[in-house]
This record gives C-alpha cells, sequence and structure tokens, in this order.
C-alpha cells in the first residue's frame, strides 16, 4: 500500500493508521488467555498514525484516546480542523488532530490557511505573520483528560482451566491522565508507551495518572444505576503495575466525585460526552493539573 501510495505521489497527502484490539494476556495477573480486565496491560492498545503536519521521527504522543475518537479525529485531519466543530453530534467521540499536528510547521500551499491578503499585496509585511498550524487553531483541540473503560461480563469464562470471567466482573473504569507539557526529558518521551516513562514523570507535581475502578453484577444490575460490589482506585506514578488497591485511603468525599464522575462520562452522549471528557470531569473532582490535590483526597476514609 504504502509503495503504491509513492508510486502515485499520494504518500505525503494521505494518513496511513494502523491500530489493533486489544490481543491476548501473556500470564499478566496469573492468567493465561483473554483480556477481560480494566488494568493496563489489558486495556492499552498500539496505534501508529502517519500524514501531513504530524509530527516525525517516530515520535510518541501521551494522550488519552479510544477507538470512538478515531473517526472525529479522521474527519479533523481531513478537514484541517483542529477542534470539535467537525464531529457530528451523533458521535461520541472527540477530534484528537489538533493534538497531534506538529505545532511548528509553517502552513504550505495545502495547508490550513495562507498569507492574508495585505501580505499577498505588500512587499514589506513582516515576516512573522506568517500564519502556522498553531495560529490557525480558531479554538485549540483539547484532548481528553478522562476517558471511562467500561466492560458488560461474558458470565463463566474458562480458560485452561482459569476462571477468567465472570457475571459480577462487569465494571466501569474511569482513567485520568493530565500531562504536563513543561517535561522536557526525552528519554522519558522517547519511551512514552512505557511503565517507565509514567513513573519517571511523577517528578513534576503536575501531571496526575490515576484510575477508578468499580465492579457490578450484570445479572441483577444489568444498567448499572445501583451501588457497586466493589472499588479500585490506583495512582500509576506510584504504583504501575496496580498491585496496591488505594481505595481505603482517599476521602469519602474523593470516592464520591469519582462515582459521580463515572456516571457522568457512562450517561453522556455526543456533545456532552466531549465537554466531560475534556474538562467537566477534572472540573467536578476539582483537581485540574495539579497532583497536590489528588494527594490531598489520599486520606483514610474514616475522614470525609
Amino acid at each position: 500500500l504504502v509503495q503504491t501510495l509513492q508510486d502515485l505521489e499520494l504518500l505525503e497527502n494521505t494518513y496511513l493508521l494502523f491500530t489493533s484490539d486489544n490481543g491476548f494476556r501473556l500470564g499478566q495477573f496469573k492468567m493465561p488467555e483473554a483480556k477481560f480486565h480494566p488494568y493496563e496491560n489489558d486495556i492499552r492498545l498500539p496505534m501508529m498514525i502517519r500524514g501531513p503536519f504530524l509530527a516525525s521521527n517516530g515520535s510518541q504522543n501521551s494522550i488519552l484516546g479510544t477507538h470512538v475518537d478515531l473517526m472525529p479525529t479522521l474527519l479533523g485531519l481531513a478537514t484541517q480542523t483542529w477542534d470539535n466543530s467537525i464531529v457530528p453530534p451523533t458521535m461520541d467521540g472527540s477530534n484528537l488532530a489538533g493534538a497531534l499536528v506538529d505545532h511548528t510547521v509553517t502552513t504550505a500551499t495545502t495547508a490550513t490557511t495562507a498569507t492574508t491578503t495585505k501580505e499577498r499585496n505588500n512587499d514589506d509585511a513582516d515576516a512573522s505573520t506568517t500564519t502556522t498550524v498553531e495560529e490557525s487553531m480558531m479554538q485549540e483541540s483539547n484532548p481528553p483528560s478522562a476517558i471511562l473503560v467500561e466492560y458488560p461480563s461474558l458470565g463463566n469464562v474458562v480458560r485452561y482451566q482459569h476462571l477468567m470471567d465472570t457475571y459480577n466482573h462487569t465494571f466501569l473504569a474511569l482513567r485520568i491522565i493530565v500531562d504536563d507539557d513543561d517535561d522536557d526529558d526525552d528519554n522519558a518521551k522517547t519511551n512514552s508507551n512505557s511503565y517507565y516513562y509514567w513513573n519517571h514523570k511523577n517528578n513534576n507535581k503536575n501531571n496526575v495518572n490515576i484510575k477508578y475502578i468499580e465492579f457490578f453484577d450484570c445479572r441483577q444490575d444489568w444498567n448499572l444505576t445501583g451501588p457497586s460490589l466493589e472499588a479500585e482506585f490506583y495512582d500509576l506514578d506510584q504504583d504501575p503495575f496496580e498491585m496496591h488497591n488505594m481505595i481505603d485511603k482517599i476521602s469519602l468525599t474523593f470516592k464520591r466525585k469519582l462515582h459521580e464522575a463515572i456516571m457522568i462520562l457512562y450517561n453522556c452522549k455526543g456533545e456532552t460526552c466531549r465537554r466531560a471528557a475534556g474538562r467537566g470531569v477534572l472540573d467536578h473532582l476539582n483537581i485540574n493539573n495539579n497532583k497536590d490535590k489528588v494527594n490531598e483526597y489520599m486520606q483514610y476514609s474514616t475522614q470525609s
């Protein structure tokens, strides 16, 4: 395909995207197969994209996204629209194009904007007024800071004599990552898909990297309107392998807000999902991009 596009001189004007499903386990958590769980080794997916205005040389991006965001993002890239105005109201996902483009690239004749009429007619126009991709973003795309991972259990699933799934394993997981752009450690960025990356970034207090999970029994509560059976909370900077459930170490107030936030994303649709994923959940939790606020909530649950 790449060779054909190159032969047709279309490669540099074409977006190529590769992704997959979440694959199979390789023994993580002593489970031999399938991925039914809310942990990082189950929910992370490979995705690679190349095309006009995108960063080159194998760069990696730490923004949150799911397959639901693919179509809105492709629409944004195809139309060179960097905000969510291009997304139809029938779609729940966000346009991540504005977060994927290289903002240092100066626009050419095929870019989003051209020089103004004044610039075209005035030989003395200040060269600094040449429009860049970054300047052309009328409303900069805010990539999601929070996403919902949901799974309705398949019932009792056995693989290699191991019970891999059961009815009360239906879950909702709230994944929150707020990345501080000031972290310019090249080694960290190069390894942004590794556990080292997120553990390393704990050096900056403005990085929030947490997960909250609620479990239900789909036989008794198929639409998840009742109280959860149990919950888990992880600070992935401190615990990248999710070995220590900290749910009893956070305040009752924070637990309540996390439950409310997870239900906001569960019940949203269209534009309300984009607002919730962008800033709504962070504002509701009152954590913004400050890890110190999360640490304030890390109190014993006897305190409210």
